[in-house]
């Protein structure tokens, strides 16, 4: 029988392996400086014992973890990421989850009666593939019983579970299978599951409560498919299922030189802090729509992605779209995410006159004296950054108000050049460096300047345009007042729907501020003056009267299909007079083909 190479002494917990008094960590570190031979001899003393086979009990859970870090002379050494991991430098919960990701059976220490002689497979992401495809057939089936992990992981008269016949047809049978077998007795004990299950306690991606399964008769372990979670999921599929140590299986029991090197390869600092980096990105990723939701903003969990992979992949970033999308709320929210507080980040508002980088780089004053320079806000912000690992945010509003190209010129210079360096006018040098993110939002408008190839090709560039008026509403009506103080009028259900007819009427011309400003002005004109729960549609002529048609000029070709949609939606001119009367005013009064609000 299988055991994955967990040995029995002691539960595979993190307090186990590093928190807990004379932990299995903390008698590696004992024992550094001291040859690998002499361990057997040290452990009786260390752990009080007369037990002269403990060591050989406790051995196969240290080489399983990669503890052991031996020099040429087969010296205990240390190794840095444990180190860093037993003083809590790094969290032990991830250092487990990324264990877990990495073990594999067989290991270096497997005898041959447990399958040394067998392939390489990786139990707990297999055990992850399948559990989430049997989540896409029936969430409340997405467990095994303890029959079934015998079966699966720990039989010998079994094959090794592969990851390539874990498709959805293999667990559509699994599942029906069950259903129809549904009395799971154990037919006999195995000593190796509970050593097992506190392992898999330590993932954030398993679930070890029934309850929230389909009443299943011995249950062992389900999946945890929280919002977050069903990401990391993908992540580790992809990365880790063919992510194995290469091990001679014939000659790696108990062969010290070939468990130094799986020490080495499971506790690689540089390959523990990249799997780190992702679990956290995908954290902040679903962490951060959330805290957008909560302070009342809603934004589409796609482009909350793009949003923080952007900044993850390129220092660079601009928010084009219409006014009133959020662009740069995003960013002072993001801001706010990562408390940066007014040291490390900083909002500057562009003018339409900026036709150099004085306003960003700052100036010599020779009124005082020609060595004066005014440094700016900015200039401090990045030499702040240069001897700081944090994330620095500098949003930068209204972008093509001026050419991008006169007064970011330096910076679009720095950010393709060897060393990122930017001159300054006192002719030192200050670092972009990559800590320092620069969001950029830009209004698509007649009153700005397109940019250039140079300036695009340096950049991500996300288009925001909102959604559609009653998914808005009904992601922050909770959150927002205007609209939780309103919900239950008789009133709101038809107002959603007018919002969404004009909304699809003006080819999304407007976005989730002129919803929230017609919103509160509709809202406190029935609370201060209304007859009667049909006057909402008064205040709202008035708002497509005020907030709507002002916004709507061009072509004839072009506008005129619009306001005979706006029309459509009125549909009864009696109810929405303002509107209907400006509408014809403006179809009649267009001067060589252009219709707009103002004018003749």
């Amino acid at each position: 029988m299988f055991n994955l190479g967990v040995g029995r002494v002691r539960n595979h917990d993190s307090d186990n392996i590093f928190k807990k008094d004379k932990s299995l960590y903390k008698f590696v570190e004992f024992c550094e400086g001291k040859k690998y031979d002499e361990l057997n001899d040290i452990c009786s003393s260390y752990y009080e014992t007369d037990n002269t086979g403990y060591f050989g009990q406790i051995i196969t859970p240290i080489n399983l973890f990669g503890l052991i870090t031996l020099d040429n002379n087969k010296i205990l050494v240390k190794n840095d990421l444990l180190e860093k991991v037993g003083k809590n430098i790094y969290d032990v919960n991830t250092y487990m989850n990324y264990f877990l990701c990495n073990w594999q059976f067989p290991n270096p220490t497997t005898k041959r009666e447990y399958g040394r002689n067998r392939r390489i497979i990786k139990p707990y992401v297999l055990l992850i593939k399948l559990l989430d495809n049997i989540h896409k057939i029936d969430p409340l089936q997405a467990y095994l019983t303890e029959k079934e992990f015998i079966q699966l992981f720990l039989d010998e008269n079994n094959e090794p579970l592969d990851e390539k016949i874990i498709n959805f047809d293999y667990c559509k049978k699994f599942v029906d299978n069950r259903k129809i077998n549904n009395n799971y007795k154990i037919d006999q004990e195995n000593n190796s599951l509970n050593y097992i299950k506190s392992l898999l306690k330590e993932s954030f991606l398993l679930d070890f409560d029934k309850d929230h399964f389909n009443n299943p008769n011995n249950f062992y372990v389900g999946l945890d498919y929280s919002e977050s979670n069903k990401y990391i999921i993908r992540f580790i599929i992809n990365s880790y299922i063919h992510r194995c140590f290469t091990i001679n299986v014939d000659d790696s029991f108990n062969n010290k030189e070939i468990i130094n090197d799986y020490g080495i390869y499971i506790n690689n600092e540089n390959r523990f802090r990249s799997f780190e980096k992702s679990i956290n990105l995908i954290k902040y990723i679903i962490g951060f729509k959330d805290f957008c939701a909560k302070h009342g903003y809603y934004y589409e969990e796609d482009l909350i992605r793009r949003f923080v992979m952007s900044l993850e992949t390129k220092r660079f970033l601009l928010i084009t779209g219409i006014s009133g999308t959020g662009k740069t709320k995003i960013a002072e929210l993001w801001v706010k995410y990562l408390n940066c507080g007014k040291d490390r980040s900083i909002r500057i508002s562009v003018g339409s006159n900026w036709n150099d980088n004085k306003k960003l780089l700052g100036f010599k004053n020779i009124l005082f004296s020609d060595d004066n320079y005014e440094k700016t806000n900015l200039v401090n912000l990045l030499e702040r950054a240069n001897s700081n690992k944090k994330e620095y945010i500098v949003i930068l509003d209204e972008m093509n108000l001026s050419y991008v190209e006169r007064y970011f010129a330096d910076f679009l210079s720095a950010l393709e050049s060897f060393d990122n360096v930017i001159d300054l006018p006192d002719g030192t040098t200050v670092k972009w460096s990559d800590n320092v993110k620069v969001i950029g939002t830009v209004n698509v408008d007649e009153t700005t300047y397109m940019f250039s190839p140079k300036v695009l090709d340096r950049a991500n560039v996300i288009e925001m345009n909102g959604v559609k008026p009653s998914k808005y509403i009904d992601s922050v009506i909770n959150s927002k007042e205007i609209y939780s103080s309103i919900k239950d009028n008789p009133w709101f259900e038809e107002y959603k729907e007018m919002l969404d007819a004009l909304y699809d009427a003006t080819n999304k011309g407007f976005a989730y501020r002129t919803v929230d400003e017609m919103t509160k002005y509709i809202s406190k004109n029935m609370a201060l003056f209304a007859e009667s729960e049909a006057d909402w549609k008064k205040y709202m002529d008035e708002q497509i009267f005020q907030k709507v048609l002002p916004k709507l000029h061009g072509n004839r070709s072009e506008m005129e299909p619009i306001l005979n949609k706006i029309m459509d939606c009125i549909y009864d001119s009696a109810e929405y007079p303002l509107s209907s009367e400006k509408i014809n005013t403006m179809k009649q009064n267009s001067m060589k083909g252009y219709i707009s609000f103002i004018g003749d």
